[in-house]
């Protein structure tokens, strides 16, 4: 083999070599931008999460107190209501939170609905419970309500402090000689809850609360 095919090898070896290493260099950065934009998308992925737990958190929030404090993003299902505080079970602020929407949307979502979806921190198929998942609805429409213009800091105050419980008030007054006997207000049942509710959406509606209170409730 004469020098010249010798030097034609080596420099086609050589070639052949740069070519791997570039190539090799070239699936390295493919795989590292790859992985970047994978990774960002998970980093966006648990963004997204966290706001939605965040938000969906803030019915925490609603309790006696009306206070919005509750910060958490991530899961956590909703305290049990001890019977010394209500013996039906419920936060009497969550409830009239539900009666509030009911009455501002005219869509109806049940005390036992938004129990069941706080109940449980995956779906049937293992993937996060989420209000925004699309496999719940009624739970989404609800709580974008109460992200609309500040709903609990504003009108849910008013509705609760300067309507319901007035009317409340009112009646205790009204009635106090004549049977009724006055329960501080988140001890009322949810039967009460819900004649207030509708003496507060309709001026026409009669309220009485004792033969509810005298049927047990």
């Amino acid at each position: 083999m004469n020098k010249a095919r010798k030097k034609t090898i080596w420099i086609l070896c050589i070639v052949a070599v740069l070519a791997g290493l570039v190539f090799a260099a070239i699936r390295i950065y493919e795989n590292i931008s790859l992985q970047r934009e994978e990774d960002a998308i998970m980093a966006q992925k648990e963004i997204e999460i966290r706001e939605a737990y965040l938000r969906v958190n803030i019915l925490h929030s609603v309790d006696e107190g009306l206070s919005v404090r509750f910060q958490d993003r991530r899961y956590a299902p909703l305290r049990d209501i001890l019977p010394a505080r209500n013996e039906w079970g419920i936060c009497v602020a969550r409830y009239l939170l539900l009666r509030m929407y009911e009455k501002e949307m005219g869509k109806s979502l049940s005390y036992e609905t938004l129990l069941d979806f706080f109940s449980q921190e995956f779906e049937t198929d293992g993937s996060l419970r989420l209000y925004n998942n699309g496999n719940h609805p009624e739970i989404q429409a609800f709580i974008e309500w109460i992200w609309e213009s500040e709903r609990l800091h504003n009108e849910f105050g008013e509705y609760i402090n300067g309507r319901i419980l007035a009317i409340y008030s009112d009646y205790v007054q009204e009635h106090r000689n004549q049977g009724f006997e006055h329960s501080v207000w988140w001890q009322l049942s949810p039967q009460m809850l819900d004649a207030l509710a509708r003496a507060e959406a309709d001026p026409d509606y009669v309220l009485d609360l004792t033969s509810l209170q005298q049927a047990g409730y």
